[in-house]
């Protein structure tokens, strides 16, 4: 399941000892086809829409099946039942395994984040306790999928699967509280991991190299991913972070910016890493920690042929006035949804707004600005900003990018801002404007 198709070598054991396999799996095709009773993989007909996760393609061989057995028009209440209660699983996997949101992918996702608010007593729980009532894609991508995921980072993955495939909500409340306790711990490993690498990160950067490799022995693994995303945001850098885990062999995760392939970066230390592979933006490694210095030598020569890179980009849909984003524009914008890779939210750009507070909020690294133009007030939310936005006083004069959405709480309905960007002063991103162009 979700993986296999090129497993050529663990197949062929199997079939020498008469042990059939299906392969569930949603990769690339490899040379040639696996040995096994059966490969459900959308990507061996070109002609189907080859774009589902995993799970999605679990989900659809599970109706697959129940259409098969049941040789019926329409499947039995019990059955529909069951497919509308996991569709919640699926349409959360599309999302946080990051695939794009085109085609079938979008009324899986939009169906399904409906679904999961009555799915499986434990994503239920998850909900609750991330006080999510309507799941967006959002609400996947940064607020649930996380979550989930962190019983896997922190080293007890059999958690998530205890927790999802709990029967009833009374068992599913304490897994659930245990997974968000964990999260909680995750968050602050990825702290301690961001700063433990800063210095050796900003190092390379400023040494000219194209790709930041570093690591340490003590370094948390499971973070890692997490952490090399944010190093290659920061510094529009392919990332490569490793740690020992145990008997002298370390494992690295890495994040690449679009346009790079890591497989392709990691093979110029082939002659030292024990194994590598994954997605061309996402991939992971394992080499002798003993090597670290042969392995980091080696990719980051190989990286000195790649294009340099330019200043991140922030492309701007439309240039607004506050006024115009009411509560009326906020629902016709949910249409364009759901949101997320190859569907971005559209970006609006307003200018000079006047700061008339900012404070912190959460944990303290994110900051609530409420801003005012021509009469019109609003609110909008800086995530992981405080350090960044700490100088911004009452009265000063900002020109600002960001999404906008329908804040519903209580049932109140008010307008909210997630800032992408402060463009006032010495801004290094690179704003691509379009005057008048409406979001697609």
């Amino acid at each position: 399941m979700d993986n296999g198709t090129t497993a050529y070598e663990f197949l062929d054991e199997f079939a020498a000892k008469n042990i059939p396999v299906v392969v569930v799996d949603h990769h690339s095709l490899g040379d040639r086809r696996p040995t096994c009773a059966a490969l459900v993989n959308p990507w061996c007909d070109p002609d189907f829409f080859p774009y589902f996760c995993g799970t999605a393609v679990a989900w659809l061989l599970a109706w697959g099946i129940l259409r098969d057995v049941c040789k019926e028009d329409a499947l039995p209440h019990a059955h529909r039942r069951f497919l509308h209660h996991s569709l919640g699983l699926a349409a959360l996997a599309t999302v946080a395994d990051v695939m794009p949101l085109r085609g079938p992918n979008r009324a899986l996702v939009i169906r399904g984040a409906e679904a999961a608010k009555s799915g499986p007593p434990g994503l239920s729980e998850v909900l609750r306790l991330a006080k999510v009532r309507n799941p967006t894609a959002r609400d996947f991508g940064f607020r649930i999928g996380p979550r989930i995921n962190a019983a896997g980072r922190m080293g007890d993955p059999a958690l998530a699967f205890r927790v999802l495939t709990a029967r009833s909500g009374r068992e599913a409340a304490p897994l659930a509280a245990q997974l968000d306790e964990l999260n909680g711990q995750r968050r602050v490993l990825e702290g301690g991991e961001m700063e433990a690498l800063a210095p050796a990160v900003e190092e390379q950067r400023l040494g000219g190299e194209k790709a930041i490799f570093v690591g340490r022995p003590e370094s948390h693994f499971g973070v890692l991913g997490v952490v090399a995303n944010r190093f290659m945001d920061s510094t529009g850098l392919p990332a490569m972070l490793w740690a020992d885990c145990g008997n002298g062999i370390a494992r690295g995760s890495g994040r690449a910016p679009e346009g790079i392939v890591l497989p392709s970066l990691m093979a110029a230390a082939d002659e030292w890493l024990l194994g590598y592979g994954g997605h061309d933006r996402a991939a992971g490694f394992h080499f002798r920690t003993a090597d670290a210095d042969l392995v980091q030598r080696a990719i980051l020569a190989a990286a000195r042929d790649l294009p340099k890179p330019g200043p991140p980009e922030l492309c701007i849909d439309l240039e607004i006035s506050p006024s115009e984003l009411n509560v009326a524009t906020l629902i016709a914008l949910r249409k364009l949804a759901p949101f997320g890779e190859q569907n971005p939210e559209p970006v609006f750009s307003a200018a000079d707004m006047h700061l008339i507070r900012s404070k912190p909020i959460g944990d303290g690294s994110h900051l609530e600005l409420t801003l005012e133009r021509g009469g019109t007030t609003v609110r909008m939310l800086a995530w992981r900003a405080a350090d960044e936005l700490h100088h911004l006083q009452a009265g000063d004069r900002l020109d600002v990018a960001f999404t906008a959405e329908l804040d519903e709480f209580r049932g109140r309905r008010q307008g909210r801002g997630d800032l992408h960007a402060h463009l006032s002063g010495h801004d290094a991103r690179h704003v691509c404007r379009h005057p008048g162009h409406a979001p697609q």
